[in-house]
């Protein structure tokens, strides 16, 4: 790894210890990992679930909407106050300065998650046992790639944007859109279908898309991991196409966001 790049990468992953926010983040997402599978752990026996599993909702829910907060003002911010043409002072150049950001954050952000996992897995320990090796980090590493790919979505946007407004903006819309994915998708059929509500089962090219976005590909991972979990029957639901797909929204973002961050007079 190049010197600048990797000073780069360094300087944002240290940042939040630096500011002291990193600590209170940490110690947010143990207690609600831990908490939650305390909640929903079940007694010792053969029926009890997974303890990857028991986490599947809050990383669905939580490791996104943390992701792009730790991301989304890293370059807008340095843009609107100026602070950007101190950071790309020789031999730093705007494409170090992306992917260190990216680097960094990424780093912060499975930190987050690592240690999020380790305080869940103590208390399961605790309450029912010890868990399946192979499957938690299997789990583990599902969740890992989604945090990235959520880190790298909102550098791309912060990259792309010239104010934390904006970027905070396409977070939020990018949170929401993922979430919300099945009812976008109903909604195009909605206006596909001449503004009448759709009938008969879901066309395939619906199925398809169903499936393209990075929180259900983390899901569809998981479906291939855990018992009692099924993925839809179509080829974007397969663990290879969740992967691929968890790698696209790690670098599409990006490329998009240096596109423009090279485009623009800084």
């Amino acid at each position: 790894m190049k010197r600048s790049l990797r000073t780069l990468a360094e300087r944002d992953f240290r940042d939040p210890f630096r500011s002291r926010s990193a600590w209170p983040t940490l110690v947010l997402f143990a207690a609600v990992f831990g908490l939650f599978v305390y909640a929903l752990g079940p007694s010792p026996g053969p029926s009890r679930p997974e303890f990857g599993q028991l986490l599947v909702a809050i990383v669905y829910f939580l490791v996104p909407l943390a992701a792009l907060q730790f991301g989304y003002d890293r370059l807008s911010g340095p843009r609107q106050t100026g602070e950007v043409r101190l950071l790309l002072a020789p031999p730093h150049s705007r494409r170090d300065l992306l992917l260190g950001t990216a680097l960094g954050r990424s780093a912060f952000t499975a930190l987050v998650i690592v240690v999020g996992y380790l305080a869940a897995a103590a208390v399961f320990v605790v309450t029912v046992g010890l868990p399946a090796a192979m499957l938690t980090l299997g789990g583990l590493a599902a969740a890992l790639g989604l945090g990235v790919a959520m880190t790298a979505i909102a550098v791309g946007a912060s990259a792309a944007t010239a104010t934390t407004a904006r970027s905070g903006m396409v977070a939020i819309g990018a949170y929401f859109l993922f979430l919300l994915w099945d009812m976008v998708l109903f909604g195009l059929r909605f206006a596909l279908n001449g503004f009448s509500l759709p009938e008969g089962p879901q066309p395939a090219w619906a199925e398809l898309l169903a499936e393209l976005s990075p929180m259900e590909a983390y899901m569809n991972l998981n479906a291939s991991l855990f018992s009692g979990e099924v993925a839809p029957d179509v080829v974007t639901a397969s663990p290879p196409v969740a992967v691929a797909l968890l790698v696209a929204w790690t670098v599409a973002p990006l490329l998009v966001g240096y596109a423009r961050l090279r485009a623009v007079d800084l």
